[in-house]
């Protein structure tokens, strides 16, 4: 709103326009904010409007007490307090962009958080909810209380064992239902990650046979969980760190084989099935993707044959047109100068561009023969060249008769 100066500096006025400012209607549209991107990948937006008390945050395994309402579309789907454990939260129909912002939380604390659709229920959609596939949600969230698990580093040997074995049943369930959805591999991943923490401690524990043992099941069940999820790289590195514990181990030789093959190394991959039926000879899988790899490797070096063939093509036509056109050059344009007695350095110049381009008859079949000027040019320097010889042979012989005489 603006007011005029004489109204700003008169009281009367300043009371008028206070006034005014109460009695006016404002509409105001929220056309866009910027939240706080918790994991600075645009998935969950976070906006708090109650600041938590304390410095403290909920730990992957925390027990947590939250009320949530959930939107989708402007719409209310979902409204309830839960009590849960952090990491758990889908087997309450709570999408894991809640247990992951939960982390960032303090008791207390009122947010709202926009979760984009990997952090939502990703392709698989909710129908309970009527939530179709790659939708985005907005959760309105309370942490009412938690409880913090106990970290690795405040267990002892034996803490650690009984809590991988928990969180390893865990993630073996998931892992078995790995194939119904993104959700179910990202939870059985972080379960089986879980079990590596608690159990990569001292020395002493590494050398233990039921670490070890532990240690080799969750590498494997990872290693495939993230060949589900696609993260090829990341499981070929558990795959090598199995290995690195049973050099020999079957699954874990093919696994890494399988995603080696999926990253398109199809010679790594076939070594690796190679080595598998060095272990087992009857795996009948392992030669079915040998004889995959050899087909993937002939194909690769058919397509690249290809490429480079229609590659050598375009150069060798590019190099064509190069030198048809510095012929044309040659004799439409620079046969003009020769009038003005540029022969003999033309002629050198093409000569030599020539014979660079492997291509002396372009020099052959220049322009000097089609000017007349130029060839009686041709002709005089020649003359001037053969008599210049013969003078020079001529003084040669008379300064050796001198030195006989």
């Amino acid at each position: 709103m603006h007011l005029p100066a004489t109204t700003a500096l008169c009281p009367a006025g300043l009371i008028n326009s206070v006034l005014l400012l109460l009695c006016a209607a404002l509409q105001i549209e929220l056309l866009d904010f910027k939240g706080e991107d918790l994991f600075e990948d645009g998935g969950i937006i976070r906006r708090i409007k109650r600041k938590g008390e304390g410095y403290s945050n909920p730990n992957e395994g925390a027990t947590v007490e939250i009320h949530l309402e959930g939107f989708c579309g402007g719409t209310r789907f979902d409204c309830k307090d839960v009590k849960f454990v952090v990491g758990e939260g889908e087997d309450h129909d709570i999408p894991i962009g809640i247990d992951k912002a939960l982390e960032k939380m303090q008791r207390g604390e009122h947010c709202i958080l926009y979760l984009g659709p990997r952090y939502g229920f990703g392709e698989a959609g909710k129908p309970k909810y009527g939530i179709q596939a790659n939708a985005e949600l907005v959760y309105e969230v309370t942490l009412k209380s938690f409880e913090k698990a106990k970290e690795s580093w405040e267990m002892d040997t034996k803490e650690k064992l009984e809590q991988a074995a928990i969180v390893k049943e865990k993630g073996t369930m998931y892992f078995k239902v790995c194939d119904t959805g993104a959700g179910a591999g990202s939870r059985a991943s972080g379960r089986l990650e879980q079990v590596l923490v608690h159990l990569t401690g001292s020395s002493r524990e590494k050398e233990s046979k039921a670490s070890d043992s532990f240690l080799l099941a969750a590498f494997l069940n990872l290693a495939m969980c993230y060949l589900k999820l696609r993260e090829y790289t990341k499981a070929v590195e558990c795959c090598d760190k199995a290995l690195g514990l049973d050099q020999d181990n079957e699954k874990g030789l093919y696994r890494r084989g399988e995603a080696r093959l999926l990253m398109n190394e199809f010679e790594l991959a076939k070594c690796d099935f190679q080595k598998v039926l060095e272990v087992n000879p009857q795996n009948k899988a392992a030669r079915l993707q040998i004889s995959i790899c050899q087909k993937k490797t002939k194909e690769h070096n058919e397509r690249d044959r290809r490429i480079y063939a229609n590659m050598f093509a375009k150069f060798a036509e590019r190099d064509a047109k190069v030198v048809y056109g510095l012929h044309l050059y040659c004799v439409y344009g620079l046969h003009l100068y020769c009038v003005y007695g540029l022969q003999l350095y033309l002629h050198v110049w093409i000569t030599g561009i020539a014979q660079h381009m492997g291509c002396l008859s372009i020099a052959q079949h220049s322009c000097f023969s089609l000017c007349a000027p130029c060839a009686l040019f041709q002709e005089a320097a020649s003359k001037t060249r053969v008599e210049k010889e013969a003078a020079t042979a001529a003084c040669d012989e008379g300064k050796e008769t001198e030195g006989h005489v």
